[in-house]
């Protein structure tokens, strides 16, 4: 809000205070960044705890690989936000060169669907099935194959 506030006054000192010219180029300046944060916000981090633990590693070795090769390895893009000299948009755009907003939109998106089928009904879980159900279906055919190639 600040920064959005800092942006409208830079617009006002460029065009003389003239809102007619200042408001359609804060726009033009300002919704690609409001909508990049609102993306950052809902899918820099996954709903998904083990790909958000294995997000987290890679990070860690990004940003470590970052420090040792700077010029080689781009730092994660989460590291960045709230840094003055990066655009939100731009750092919207690293994340999905990243392959991380693509990636947990997916997840996110399909556990918020999943959540919402079952909170309304129209999914019902089915109750678990017995393991041990399983097995012995599996021992049975085993003991079929064995015993067909035994007979033979």
């Amino acid at each position: 809000a600040l920064r959005d506030a800092q942006k409208f006054n830079e617009l006002l000192d460029k065009f003389d205070d003239d809102l007619e010219k200042a408001l359609p180029q804060y726009s033009t300046d300002r919704v690609p960044e409001g909508n990049a944060l609102s993306d950052l916000a809902l899918h820099t981090y996954c709903f998904d705890s083990s790909v958000s633990v294995k997000t987290m590693i890679k990070g860690v070795i990004r940003t470590q690989l970052h420090r040792m090769f700077p010029s080689l390895i781009q730092d994660q893009a989460g590291n960045l936000i709230g840094r003055v000299e990066y655009k939100l948009a731009e750092l919207y755009q690293m994340a999905m060169e990243q392959g991380i907003i693509s990636k947990h939109r997916e997840i996110n998106n399909r556990i918020r669907q999943e959540f919402f089928e079952r909170q309304t009904g129209m999914i019902k879980e089915k109750p678990k099935s017995v393991p041990l159900l399983k097995y012995a279906m599996i021992a049975g055919l085993i003991s079929c194959g064995v015993a067909i190639f035994i007979n033979k």
